[in-house]
This record gives C-alpha cells, structure tokens and sequence, in this order.
C-alpha cells in the first residue's frame, strides 16, 4: 500500500515529496548542534559564502539545505520528463531521490555537496543530450565545465570527470579525440578562473589548502558507523536487484536511448563508489550524488514489477531503515 502511494501519478504527489522530506529533516531541526559540515579550512571556494551563512543562522542554513534537496528532487523529475527514460511518468524517482539523501542525519546540514550535486545533475543533462544531437561538442564542453564547478563547490566532485568521459564513449558511435579535448577544456576553465583570481589577491591557498586536505582520512563511514554501513548496504543490494531485473526482464523492451541512459546511470554509481573507496576525506556526504543514480535504478523495479508483495516489503525495509538513522 505504501509504495503504491509514491508510484501514484496523482497531483497530490506533487506535495508528497516535500512533507516527506520535511517530517524526515523534523528531527534533525530540534538538534541546534548539527550545525557546520565542514571546517573552513576545508571549504571550496564557491561553498565560502554559505559556510558564512552556516554560522550567521544555524537554522537558516538547514532549511536551505532542505530547499536544495528538493531542487535535486525536482531535477531528478525534470530529467526523466526530458529524456523519458522511465516511461511510467509519476514521483517515485523524485521520492526516492528524497529519501536516499534524507536518511543520513549527519547531512541535513548546508554541506557543499547539495550544490555539487545540483551541478552534477547538469552533467548528467548534457551528456544525455549528446545522444539526441549529431554534433554535441558544446554538450560535451558544458559537461566538463559543471563539473569543474561541482568541484568549486565540493572538491571530490572533480573526480566524477571520467562519468564525463564514460558518458562521451557510451552516447557518441564514433567519438572523436576532440570531444575529450572539449570536455577537458570546459573542466579546466572554472580551475583556471578561480585559481587565476585567488592568485592575484594572495589567496591561492583557498584553493590549495581544501584540495590537500581531500587526503586526510576521515571515513567514519567504512571505520565505526555500523547503522550506516547497514543502510549502504541496502542500497546497494536494492541497486544490483533494480540492475538484474532491468537486464533480466524489460532490457529487451526498452529504446536503445533509455538503455544507453541506465548505463550511464550505473556508471555513475560506480563512480561514486570509486571516490568513497580512493578519497580518504570522502565520507556520508557521499551518500546525496549516490541518491542520483540510486532513485532512477530503484525506481524503475519499482514501478515495472510484477509482484507487488515483494516490491512493498523491500520499500518498507528502506523506510524502516531511514527512520532508524534518524534517532541514531
């Protein structure tokens, strides 16, 4: 019954997402100590002016922190309208985006990865969009140069690079050395804008000191945080089961586009992994970019399975999972 409400298309589903993102994030309001994310020492420069409104208004910065989750949810709406890859139109991805990046308390908190994510969603758009397009040079360019500002944000963000790469090999038939070089130089431009103005000030140490500090261990997440280990693990299970059931049953039905888009999707998600294994700073923040390929993989078992019984057990060990985190 629970997850036949998020598969509904109903207009109420439209306000759904945002009181279910709110009673989850309720908790979190009554902790005025969960507060900053981030040192500033560690700050990117373009995260700079939040980390200050962090500290000005402690509240203030949650509740953008929640304006900024259900922007990434309504991107995660706006990208299956586009490109229509999930061909049921209802909330479910935008739910599930909701939820993933909900479930840890320990980000409902203004962290710089909220903007890199919204960044990161903008990648995603112009690497789909190179499949529609015979010459998708300024697609490819653009995608290097959002995740070069993902990475102003959010310093890991700048190793999802080779997601850009990926997805130039998968969406393109005969891909030629330019549209690397163009993504290459889009990722390039930011880096060499904000470090070119931080230099001539005397402050290219804004830039340097966050990149170090990327090298710092700091995984409480694969170290002590069981729960959290736990809830990784679900999501990964659900992740591989969504795959297998894509490939098994509804791959064959699927237009070539959309199954180029799930691909990338997974190789997203493998990217994301590939950051929280490789960078030692990289920790539960992970947790909001993995919740964008997350919510189109699940939500496509979801949506198409036939054996509602299974499919409304395993929603409710999700759900029952993320309202465990909250009082942990």
């Amino acid at each position: 019954m629970l997850l036949r409400v998020f598969k509904s298309n109903q207009a109420y589903n439209f306000l759904l997402v945002p009181i279910v993102a709110l009673a989850i994030w309720m908790v979190s309001f009554l902790r005025p100590e969960l507060t900053v994310a981030i040192e500033e020492k560690d700050a990117m420069l373009l995260y700079l002016p939040f980390l200050k409104l962090a500290n000005l208004s402690p509240l203030g910065s949650k509740i953008l922190a929640l304006v900024l989750l259900l922007v990434l949810s309504f991107q995660s709406l706006k990208l299956n309208v586009d490109f229509a890859f999930i061909r049921v139109r209802n909330f479910m991805s935008s739910s599930l985006m909701v939820l993933i990046a909900s479930g840890l308390n320990e980000m409902h908190v203004l962290h710089p990865v909220y903007l890199a994510a919204i960044c990161l969603f903008l990648v995603i758009y112009n690497v789909f969009r190179g499949l529609q397009r015979s010459s998708a040079l300024s697609n490819e360019f653009n995608a290097g140069f959002m995740t070069g500002l993902a990475g102003l944000f959010y310093a890991p963000a700048f190793f999802f690079f080779p997601f850009v790469w990926i997805g130039i090999i998968v969406v393109r038939k005969s891909p030629q050395w330019r549209d690397f070089f163009l993504a290459l130089i889009g990722l390039a431009v930011p880096v060499i804008l904000a470090s070119g103005y931080l230099f001539v000030f005397d402050k290219l140490y804004l830039f340097t000191e966050p990149l170090q500090s990327l090298w710092v261990h700091n995984k409480k997440l694969i170290s002590g945080d069981f729960p959290v280990q736990i809830y990784l693990g679900v999501l990964i299970v659900l992740t591989l089961i969504g795959t297998f059931f894509m490939v098994a049953r509804n791959y064959d039905e699927k237009k070539v586009s959309s199954r180029k888009y799930f691909k990338l999707f997974f190789w997203l998600f493998v990217n994301a992994l590939a950051v929280l294994v490789l960078i030692p700073s990289v920790s539960h923040e992970i947790f909001i970019i993995l919740a964008i390929p997350l919510s189109y993989l699940i939500a496509n078992y979801f949506v198409f399975m036939k054996r509602t019984l299974w499919g409304e057990g395993l929603f409710l060990v999700l759900i029952s999972i993320i309202i465990y985190l909250q009082f942990t």
